[in-house]
């Protein structure tokens, strides 16, 4: 009698376990289950909206931040700004003919040039000597303040992360770029340093200006380049092949 008592014991003790066990899988998979769909519904969630305003003319897009009244460009403001983005373009050429990537920049205040340049890293031996840094600094000098209040930077291409945090301390009123950077873009394109909500200064945003002529600027540069450097391997080849001959 105490064994079968024993044994009916044991049975439902086996049977207590496995039921508890079952029940624990049951709730991990459902908790599994339960994870992977949040996630999925956080993936699938679209962003907040910033608050910032994006305006579109043909490939002309502003960007401001914080305002919510719909605006559009008129003709004199698109023609002033390809009139100095032009401009840029022909400081990008001072910097390809030094053999420097062709990017060029200017400031601009109540319609008068007063600062500009282009780059210069590997002549100067200078990491911060980009095209945005030498036009803030030239302009800076010229009005003889180190902010530049109400004044608009014209580049021909979107500043890096060095540049924009440059032009949020110079307090720049806007800038206004050609081509996009996907790579180091501080922008908009690897992030948005110019209108950082956490930052004290935040920067209107005009891109696409001549984005076309900008980019085939930098395009065909580097063309250029990888086949000059082709051709120098190529040649230190054959002078390495002549001399073991």
């Amino acid at each position: 009698m105490n064994d079968q008592n024993s044994n009916s014991l044991s049975a439902s003790l086996m049977k207590e376990q496995k039921h508890t066990e079952e029940h624990q899988q049951d709730s991990s998979g459902e908790l599994k289950r339960q994870s992977e769909e949040r996630d999925l519904a956080i993936e699938s969630e679209p962003s907040k909206h910033d608050g910032s305003l994006s305006l579109h003319d043909n490939a002309i897009q502003i960007k401001r931040p914080f305002q919510d009244a719909c605006e559009t460009f008129t003709s004199e403001e698109i023609e002033q700004h390809k009139h100095w983005m032009k401009h840029a373009l022909t400081l990008a050429d001072k910097a390809e003919l030094i053999g420097e990537v062709p990017v060029g920049a200017c400031v601009v205040l109540n319609g008068e040039l007063i600062g500009e340049g282009y780059n210069t890293p590997i002549t100067d031996n200078d990491p911060s000597a980009h095209a945005e840094l030498r036009a803030v600094k030239a302009a800076a000098s010229q009005v003889q303040n180190y902010r530049l209040v109400d004044a608009t930077l014209y580049v021909t291409l979107e500043p890096c992360s060095m540049c924009a945090g440059m032009l949020v301390h110079a307090r720049v009123k806007r800038v206004v770029f050609g081509a996009k950077d996907a790579k180091t873009g501080a922008a908009g394109s690897v992030m948005n340093l110019l209108q950082h909500s956490a930052l004290n200064h935040q920067i209107e945003i005009v891109s696409g200006v001549l984005a076309d002529e900008c980019a085939q600027k930098l395009s065909d540069f580097f063309r250029k380049r990888r086949k000059e450097i082709k051709a120098a391997k190529k040649a230190q080849k054959l002078k390495e092949n002549g001399e073991s001959d």
